[in-house]
């Protein structure tokens, strides 16, 4: 996914690409946070790093 970003970045000639996670949660999930966005946010900015 990170290729994927850092190539659609540069077809566009930008330098910053906004991500929206659509990570679904669970029943019982804090509405306050959901910890599958925040995995999915973690992964791919360690991925970018």
């Amino acid at each position: 996914m990170a290729a994927r970003l850092t190539a659609l970045a540069a077809e566009h000639g930008v330098d910053e690409v906004m991500v929206s996670p659509v990570a679904g949660a669970l029943a019982g999930t804090p509405v306050d946070r959901s910890p599958a966005r925040e995995e999915t946010l973690r992964l791919l900015a360690t991925a970018l790093a």
